[in-house]
């Protein structure tokens, strides 16, 4: 009798956590599935070469035209830019694909309405492909004035400032999203 009512209560407390937790523990399973399937379409070799590769050169043109017109003059040969002072190369992963993969995966495991996902996700994308090219522009301008911080600065302080950017944008449309769905409701 006595190991029913603690499997009893085992069950109860385990429906009570989970129950308490669900869609805590949805959400991770959503962002999983969704950012896994994102990563694996970005890493098939079609999408690379039909889309990821093209998409590296065109960040590297659209630089190259800002550089050019903030006076700095230099060229874009597919994903190199290039000036007499310093030459810089956008390869895969220094590109906002992975972290807008990112985001989205975020925004569609959020429990909000499709409309504020799909806001969510165009808007995201096209403020991380904005910061993006200031990421690399900064870049070329580090390697320009101070060569000895261009690692660091790359590897480091960009990478995480990616990050902090992506996860305080997503945080700033849940919120949104949240109100909105409050409000939808009352």
């Amino acid at each position: 009798m006595r190991k029913q009512s603690r499997d009893s209560s085992t069950i109860h407390r385990f429906k009570d956590w989970f129950g308490i937790r669900r869609e805590v523990l949805q959400f991770i399973v959503i962002f999983t599935l969704a950012l896994g399937g994102f990563s694996f379409i970005l890493e098939r070799d079609s999408v690379q070469q039909s889309f990821v590769s093209p998409h590296l050169a065109h960040v590297a043109s659209l630089c190259g035209k800002v550089l050019n017109l903030a006076g700095t003059s230099c060229d874009a040969n597919g994903p190199l830019i290039s000036s007499t002072r310093f030459s810089v190369q956008i390869v895969k992963g220094c590109e906002s694909l992975y972290p807008t993969a990112m985001l989205w995966a975020a925004m569609i495991a959020y429990p909000s309405s499709w409309r504020w996902k799909l806001m969510g996700i165009v808007g995201g994308a096209i403020i991380l492909f904005i910061l993006n090219v200031v990421r690399v522009i900064s870049m070329f301008y580090i390697g320009i004035f101070f060569p000895s911080l261009f690692d660091m600065v790359h590897i480091y302080a960009w990478q995480a400032l990616f990050i902090l950017l992506t996860l305080g944008i997503w945080l700033l449309w849940a919120a949104k999203a949240s109100k909105t769905n409050i409000a939808d409701i009352v």
